[in-house]
């Protein structure tokens, strides 16, 4: 809602030019006391038509919605903005001016909602640890995506979201503001119960940043799930992070299932991520390894199940899969229930921890026909050299040659583990394939 305080005839002028639900006023303290309550997102003043007083001007300050005042092009509308200025407010019209007032009050309006989420996700991003520079950094690039704030733990309530959420959404937001997700959730099921996902915790979330993927019609949609960090380390909320990744999906850099990256995609992506360490540690990588992790009994599964319960399995699985990732880690699908793991300086014991994870995250999924989810795997370690890192101009050429060789070792490793029915194995070149 946006509310103008205005004479009766200027502000019935205003509200005509804006496609948004207006509320008018006149300047009398109670009644525009009474309209605040109602959380305007911005408030218009025509300031020739009413002149508030500065007691009156300051409780509109203090609301927190952005004050837009409309003044007429002359000296004593400039004193009158300045005087303002002193006071807080930034934003001033003129009566001459004849630009969209709907385009205006959209960048006023998305510019204060980011703002407070930025605001808002502030101490999350000053909890990151040092060595998650780079995560940061993609976490910053995508306050320029669709936002939403959920305050306080499990069923917070939806307060803050931008204009970019609604228009990759399509949906209007207004409506549910202050509403908790499990009001959302009863809503959506009643109405929408395909969009019930997108406005529902993941499956596991506590203090982790989780990672899922939505297709909506032609749309794919990324979530990022980040916890909302307390200077006591308690979780008081939560961001979404809405991205649009259909060009990923249409040129073959997304997987179309799970939305993990194509392999097409792994030697550029390790690369830049390798390239970075040693900028700025100035410590090469020391190895590199290759692991292939399948979840078994999957066609079994699909042909009693279905493929849309494959697929739903595997989209859970996925977003267990990027728990366990790294920044110096890149997983994808190569298969109908098949993952490999590219990752640089892992060592074999680390590689061994690293597979217990994921078998641990996998292997607490819940299957359809409630049969236990098992998981193989099969890894390769070698190790690296300086000489690897000479020319940073090669660096991706090498890391696709080694990788590609890794993954013929680690299938091997993979084989050798279901024959001899073991949970996985691994293999480098001093020590052979290794059991565990």
């Amino acid at each position: 809602m946006i509310l103008i305080v205005a004479g009766s005839k200027q502000g019935q002028q205003l509200a005509a030019q804006i496609n948004q639900r207006c509320q008018c006023t006149g300047a009398h303290p109670q009644e525009v006391e009474a309209a605040l309550r109602a959380q305007p997102e911005a408030i218009i003043v025509h300031w020739p038509s009413v002149q508030p007083t500065q007691d009156l001007m300051e409780a509109l300050i203090r609301c927190g919605a952005p004050v837009i005042i409309k003044l007429e092009r002359s000296a004593s509308g400039a004193e009158v903005a300045a005087e303002l200025a002193a006071m807080g407010v930034r934003n001033f019209r003129f009566e001459d001016e004849s630009s969209d007032w709907n385009g205006y009050l959209f960048q006023i309006i998305d510019a204060h909602r980011r703002q407070g989420i930025i605001q808002s996700t502030h101490e999350y991003l000053e909890s990151l640890h040092l060595v998650q520079m780079e995560r940061t950094r993609s976490v910053l690039d995508s306050l320029q995506m669709g936002l939403m704030v959920i305050e306080g733990a499990s069923d917070g309530q939806l307060m803050h979201y931008n204009h970019r959420l609604e228009l990759l959404l399509n949906r209007d937001l207004e409506t549910w503001h202050g509403w908790t997700l499990s009001q959302i959730q009863k809503h959506l099921k009643e109405e929408e119960p395909s969009e019930v996902s997108l406005f529902s915790l993941p499956v596991q979330i506590s203090d982790e940043t989780v990672s899922d993927f939505f297709r909506r019609g032609p749309l794919y949609l990324q979530r990022t799930t980040l916890p909302l960090i307390s200077a006591t380390d308690q979780v008081t909320g939560y961001l979404f992070v809405f991205k649009d990744v259909t060009f990923e999906v249409s040129s073959d850099r997304l997987d179309s299932v799970t939305g993990l990256p194509t392999k097409t995609e792994v030697a550029s992506l390790l690369s830049r991520r390798v390239a970075w360490t040693l900028r700025h540690s100035g410590i090469p990588c020391r190895y590199l390894a290759t692991g292939h992790i399948r979840i078994t009994d999957m066609d079994h599964y699909r042909e009693h199940q279905g493929q849309t319960a494959v697929e739903e399995l595997l989209l859970t699985a996925a977003s267990m899969l990027r728990l366990c990732s790294s920044d110096s880690m890149v997983i994808v699908r190569s298969g109908i229930s098949d993952f490999l793991i590219y990752t640089v300086d892992h060592n074999p014991e680390q590689c061994i921890r690293k597979h217990g994870e994921i078998q641990t995250r996998l292997e607490a999924l819940e299957r359809k026909d409630k049969q236990p989810l098992k998981v193989q795997g099969g890894w390769a370690v070698r190790s690296l050299h300086e000489s690897d890192f000479v020319d940073p101009a090669r660096m991706e050429d090498g890391l696709r040659r080694a990788f590609k060789d890794g993954m013929r070792t680690a299938d091997k490793a993979l084989q050798r583990a279901i024959l001899d029915k073991r949970q996985a194995m691994l293999y480098t070149a001093e020590d052979g394939f290794i059991a565990f």
